[in-house]
């Protein structure tokens, strides 16, 4: 095999796992943001509870 057919593989090669890693990149951002507003709107419903009532225990476990 001569040096530039490997050449043009390892491209290509390279090339899937540079996509590859910008699709990871990518759903790495999306569940950033994802929990991002998850803690956004916990911190919301848990300031709402703590002006009305102070929460118990959080777990009291089976007796």
């Amino acid at each position: 095999m001569n040096v530039v057919v490997r050449i043009e593989r390892l491209h290509g090669k390279y090339e899937r796992l540079r996509c590859m890693i910008e699709r990871v990149c990518m759903l790495i951002e999306r569940l950033d943001t994802g929990l991002e507003r998850l803690i956004e709107r916990y911190d919301r419903l848990y300031g709402l509870m703590s002006e009305t009532e102070q929460p118990t225990s959080t777990y009291q476990g089976s007796h």
